[in-house]
């Protein structure tokens, strides 16, 4: 409370006006207008008036994130092309898996993108192809144990794509924690 009246007091707020900026029915951000020369009785017509004004940033935030994802769908698909492209010009399988891991390194920019081969009844999995950003380690020709590795495991035997936002949070991985 002490803290809020010092910053609007710092800035010279003598009246506000507040309204929230939701995109996706999710709360993004806000706008505000400060009147800094006295306080201030906002006529309900002006409050209505920013309320439109609200509402056309709001369709401007939309509209530019879709673009946003539009332009993020088109560089997909443009990789994409660019790896069939590169298996169809090239039936060198070596090849092949040493610039699709350097594709995605640049597309998601990440530490590391990493082609494993391995299957359900190997004693092994090894990485046989890694892109690695200048300050990661490559991996390359890397082999860790399969059989005690319930995650990878688990990856296999659903043949599905699996996210972790923080391998901390992962049970699965715990053991693999230092």
């Amino acid at each position: 409370q002490q803290h809020n009246r010092q910053a609007l007091k710092q800035h010279g707020i003598r009246a506000l006006l507040t309204l929230p900026l939701v995109v996706d029915k999710q709360l993004w951000g806000l706008l505000c207008i400060h009147h800094c020369r006295a306080p201030r009785v906002w006529q309900s017509d002006e409050i209505t008036f920013v309320q439109e004004i609200t509402a056309q940033v709001e369709i401007a935030i939309q509209q530019a994130l879709l673009l946003q994802q539009t332009k993020i769908r088109a560089q997909r698909e443009q990789v994409l092309n660019e790896i069939v492209g590169d298996i169809r010009n090239s039936l060198n399988i070596r090849e092949t898996m040493t610039r699709t891991p350097q594709k995605r390194l640049a597309e998601f920019q990440v530490g590391r993108c990493v082609v494993i081969r391995c299957a359900a009844e190997d004693e092994y999995f090894e990485y046989r192809a890694c892109a690695t950003a200048p300050d990661m380690q490559d991996l390359t020709g890397h082999r860790l144990p399969l059989q005690d590795n319930p995650y990878v495991l688990s990856i296999l035997a659903q043949e599905a794509p699996r996210a972790t936002a923080d391998v901390t949070d992962e049970a699965q991985l715990i053991p693999f924690q230092a």
